[in-house]
């Protein structure tokens, strides 16, 4: 058991991969494919020259911008490809296909210089606090970004598997881990800009998490993937975040997991390819929490103090108290039970309610919400509100005011047209 403090003090080294034909005939194809997009060139002579030849020249000829970043060199018996950024990877496939009668053409490509840099999940790049000694974490050990601005950006599945015996981002490290989706040009060209295909997020597959310990401006974006493991997190506050996405991004695929945010800004399920299946959510003081249709549900979140909360997928239980604000979009199917005890709920949605409980000093808003919400069974405590002027509420039964002294004690705006009809004794 080692605790292992990131570093980031590998030199940068450029990828360098070949591609290397065989066997040519004319009229036989080869293909050269990065992020599923390829360059194609036919042979014109039975050479490997006239493919590497080819190959050389329509690679740099190209605008796909996945290709812009490598430089294609003619090596006669083979294509050598260069990364233009030392410390960033590229992966690379090669293919072919026979256009004449002897079908015996090949195509390979392979690593002769493997990527390497400051910004890798490798063990240069880490230091073991007791020996100084370099090595990639293993199961057990416990993990440090701290006092750094170093980013970690690529090979981050290599330790896959690995279950830590912790796992701390301080709050005095500024930088990224993880990359975003979009890859954007950094000259400002977005004819340059492309999906991303390299890994996004860091697998972290065991062990506990904590974020934005410490003092510190915290980093603007920590994504990652938590897997099929059982998740504890926990997040004391967050840099903010340099795109639309919140600066914390974590995906998690056990519904058994938890997360506990005092501070900062969490996006739960953000990439479309992810989830976000939590059993309990918890926001406290001025935190934010986020999660994301379709794949992103919670079995029950807590909302207090002053804590913001968007929920765009499935949540079965809720409590709201403090001055929380929460607000459930569309795409939401059964809610079972919201605890609005004080704070705001904005509901956007037209799914069921099955119990609605408003407390003293709580709000329920539907004025925004799509469709019908069907509310199921619905109890106010004196000084609650409802707010529904554009009538999309449906109240199965009839609203269960308990020991309340009068109707003015609450504040209950709908649309016009609605009938209220109370019952004896109460609603």
């Amino acid at each position: 058991m080692a605790t292992l403090l990131w570093r980031g003090d590998a030199l940068a080294v450029a990828q360098i991969d070949t591609l290397t034909p065989a066997n040519v005939g004319i009229g036989d194809t080869f293909t050269a494919t990065i992020n599923g997009k390829s360059i194609t060139v036919t042979a014109t002579a039975a050479t490997v020259a006239n493919v590497t030849g080819l190959m050389t020249t329509a690679w740099n000829a190209t605008e796909i911008p996945e290709f812009a970043e490598v430089t294609a060199s003619d090596s006669t018996t083979h294509v050598t490809l260069t990364a233009d950024t030392a410390g960033k990877p590229f992966t690379v496939t090669a293919t072919e296909a026979d256009g004449d009668a002897s079908d015996d053409q090949t195509f390979s490509q392979a690593t002769t210089t493997a990527n390497a840099g400051p910004n890798v999940l490798a063990a240069a790049n880490f230091r073991d606090i007791s020996d100084d000694s370099m090595g990639l974490p293993t199961s057990g050990d416990f993990v440090h970004f701290k006092d750094s601005s170093v980013s970690m950006l690529y090979a981050l599945e290599a330790i896959s598997g690995v279950d830590l015996g912790g796992l701390h981002i301080w709050a005095s490290y500024t930088g990224s881990i993880g990359l975003p989706r979009l890859n954007e040009d950094q000259d400002g060209g977005a004819e340059l800009d492309y999906d991303e295909y390299r890994p996004l997020a860091l697998l972290h597959e065991g062990g506990p998490l904590f974020i934005g310990e410490g003092s510190g401006a915290g980093s603007g974006r920590i994504k990652l993937d938590t897997a099929t493991y059982i998740c504890t997190a926990i997040v004391y506050k967050t840099g903010s975040s340099p795109d639309d996405n919140y600066a914390v991004q974590i995906d998690s695929y056990k519904n058994t997991s938890t997360l506990m945010i005092y501070e900062g800004e969490v996006d739960l399920g953000a990439d479309p390819m992810d989830d976000g299946l939590w059993a309990t959510v918890t926001v406290k003081g001025n935190g934010k929490v986020r999660t994301h249709y379709p794949r992103a549900e919670i079995t029950t979140l807590t909302a207090g103090e002053n804590a913001i909360c968007e929920i765009y997928d499935d949540c079965t239980t809720t409590w709201v108290t403090g001055s929380a604000d929460v607000t459930f979009g569309p795409g939401i199917a059964t809610q079972t039970v919201i605890h609005c005890l004080s704070g705001t709920i904005r509901h956007l949605g037209d799914n069921t309610i099955t119990t609605l409980h408003i407390g003293v000093g709580g709000a329920f808003d539907a004025s925004n919400a799509m469709g019908t919400l069907v509310i199921t069974n619905c109890t106010c405590a004196a000084g609650a509100a409802i707010v529904d002027p554009n009538n999309r509420t449906n109240f199965s039964n009839p609203i269960d005011v308990g020991d309340a002294d009068a109707f003015t004690d609450f504040s209950f705006q709908f649309g016009p047209g609605r009938n209220i009809t109370p019952a004896a004794p109460g609603w």
